[in-house]
């Protein structure tokens, strides 16, 4: 699966995008690190 998308300014905009990508493919994250993190 590939996610494209543009990096929002708001330094937060992981949190968001990872609940988004959670709520869409609940299983996605027990195999990916979360977006953002020190692992991705």
């Amino acid at each position: 699966m590939d996610i494209i998308f543009d990096l929002k300014p708001d330094s937060d905009w992981a949190s968001a995008f990872n609940e988004e990508v959670n709520k869409g493919f609940p299983e996605y994250f027990k195999e990916h690190p979360l977006i953002g993190s020190d692992e991705w």
